[in-house]
């Protein structure tokens, strides 16, 4: 009896043991932001490790399979973690194309670095007082940022805490909704951007300033050239898989997408119309409160990959080398097509404001850009102005 009540405490021990190391090895893998694929690693490895403990114990197997199975088990697990961090370190040297990698810092206004565009004369309009506060999407702080250059007095305008903001789409669409900024400068709002302003009784006032392609991009090695808005809505549907269906070249398609909430992402929704999105490559990662953190994948130029953005931030802002942007319908995504509106998949930019809520020097300031100065540094930046004489609200 007393025999069995040893062996039974040894037991409860060794569980003690392995829970505690478990806690411990899950906490360190949480605090240092590892792949899921770490935790079932380990999780593993410690039900394999114990398990040999116990067996040793009570003397079920031969010493000799036991460390032939202690052996086996750390081969194997060594062996997978390798095979793991070798492609990722594949996918690490791919290019990628996220908001993370562009400094906008080379973009503030009167930093002397001759980035943004400027006017052949001085602007007639000057605001010295009352300077409206703009944020915006990232591929919009350069314009936005030379009509501050052009229009407020000189001074440093942090992109973080000033008049002239830079955040992100959705960031932008927040401080708008709860009046931390005057005039945000993005793509339109998503459904729930909408509804988020609905909530919160604001109805968002759109005054379109300039003209841009959404663009889609695949490895510039693919031999793929030009898609059909038909086809990247079956590509994005999940219901062509493959591009052997679509064009001359083969192989399993990974069809990135963007962030919730993204202007991009926003585009690619409203391209989609009443179709639904197919689940996006995204990574799982073990989040600091405790749970699975699964965030969408930033595009990485596999063989096989599209992804998709506004031309002017893969062109010019975050400008990748290794990829080709793809004609749709057999037309390329010039400026020149842009402006005539013969490209496909073009949308207006806007400057958008809480409606009735503007202030005089918000009024002026959004009537300068939508003539003839605004329009010049919008082409000069290197977007399409607006048709003249358009007027979309």
């Amino acid at each position: 009896m007393g025999q069995l009540f040893t062996k039974i405490m040894a037991v409860i021990g060794i569980l003690f043991l392995a829970f505690l190391f478990t806690v411990v090895g899950s906490i360190t893998l949480l605090i240092t932001g590892q792949p899921l694929f770490y935790w079932y690693v380990f999780l593993g490895t410690m039900v394999i490790l114990f398990a040999l403990m116990i067996s040793t114990y009570f003397d079920m197997l031969t010493s000799k399979i036991r460390w032939i199975g202690l052996g086996a088990s750390l081969v194997i697990a060594l062996a997978i973690v390798g095979i793991f961090e070798f492609n990722a370190y594949q996918t690490a040297q791919l290019e990628t194309i996220s908001d993370s990698e562009v400094d906008v810092s080379i973009y503030q206004p009167f930093d002397n670095n001759d980035r943004l565009a400027t006017l052949e004369e001085e602007s007639s309009l000057s605001l010295e007082r009352n300077l409206p506060v703009l944020d915006g999407s990232t591929a919009l702080y350069p314009v936005y940022a030379a009509f501050a250059e052009a229009v407020y007095p000189e001074a440093t305008y942090d992109s973080h805490s000033s008049a002239v903001r830079m955040t992100n789409t959705p960031t932008a669409f927040d401080s708008l909704i709860y009046g931390d900024v005057d005039i945000i400068f993005t793509p339109a709002p998503s459904e729930q951007q909408r509804q988020t302003a609905e909530e919160q009784s604001v109805e968002f006032e759109l005054t379109p300033i300039g003209r841009e392609a959404f663009v889609f991009f695949v490895n510039q090695e693919q031999n793929v050239h030009s898609l059909t808005l038909e086809q990247i809505q079956d590509i994005y549907a999940g219901e062509v898989t493959n591009w052997n269906e679509v064009s001359a070249a083969s192989g399993t398609i990974q069809a990135f997408q963007r962030p919730e909430g993204s202007g991009s992402q926003t585009a690619l929704q409203r391209l989609m119309g009443d179709r639904a999105l197919m689940e996006p490559p995204s990574e799982q990662l073990i989040s600091g409160m405790g749970g699975i953190l699964q965030e969408t994948s930033d595009y990485r130029n596999h063989q096989n990959a599209i992804g998709f953005s506004f031309r002017y931030y893969v062109t010019e802002m975050n400008k990748t080398d290794g990829i080709r942007l793809l004609e749709v319908n057999d037309i390329d995504p010039s400026k020149e097509n842009i402006a005539a509106g013969t490209y496909p998949i073009t949308a207006d930019f806007y400057a958008i404001t809480r409606q009735g809520e503007e202030t005089e020097e918000v009024h002026q300031l959004i009537e300068w850009m939508t003539g003839p100065e605004g329009q010049e540094l919008i082409e000069k930046t290197g977007y399409a102005p607006l048709v003249e004489g358009e007027s979309e609200q």
